[in-house]
């Protein structure tokens, strides 16, 4: 019986002895400390997304617009916002350019007119996305072309507030959502 609490004893204390090594929230002469998570994924595609501000998850700033320029001008000014595209490698036995049409979903504001819908204070005006060429890009249809290259590509788009005609504006806060999604050709 003695022999057995001596080894139980002796167990317990090497486990607490160790345990601090294996639960230290803070190293020694540290003077903070943190904690990193990293995610992703892969996908079947000749490019990589950029992370972050100018690839898959952005926020776009739009400003302030006084509502006096909307009714008699329409629209603001665009604000540019661009994918990058990473990476991007082709088979080199093509004999066609590789090319990219870009996609954004979201809730449109009329069936003709594919502006993104707002949310918010904000009443009678929309988001025009428009691309490189400031060629109207509508919610749910694809973008134009965009020739790609073997390294990293940037895709430009920009947005602009317009006024949804018949509707009178409404001065307040707004926000909106669109995905995007990539189909290569």
């Amino acid at each position: 019986m003695k022999m057995k609490l001596r080894t139980l004893a002796l167990t317990t204390l090497a486990t607490a002895m160790l345990s601090g090594y294996a639960f230290a929230d803070v190293p020694p002469g540290s003077q903070g400390n943190g904690e990193i998570k990293f995610k992703g994924s892969v996908i079947k595609a000749p490019c990589g997304l950029a992370p972050g501000l100018d690839g898959d998850n952005q926020n776009i700033n739009l400003g302030q617009i006084a509502d006096a320029q909307l009714k008699t001008v329409g629209y603001s000014a665009p604000k540019e916002f661009k994918i990058k595209l990473i990476g991007c490698s082709f088979d080199p036995a093509a004999t066609a350019e590789t090319k990219v049409n870009v996609r954004f979903d979201g809730m449109s504001v009329g069936a003709s007119n594919g502006f993104l819908g707002v949310s918010g204070d904000a009443k009678g005006v929309a988001i025009r996305l428009l691309d490189a060429a400031n060629k109207h890009v509508k919610i749910g249809a694809t973008s134009d072309n965009y020739s790609l290259r073997s390294g990293d590509n940037t895709l430009q788009f920009s947005a602009q507030i317009v006024a949804l005609d018949g509707e009178d504006i409404k001065a307040g806060t707004y926000d909106a959502m669109t995905n995007f999604a990539l189909t290569y050709l």
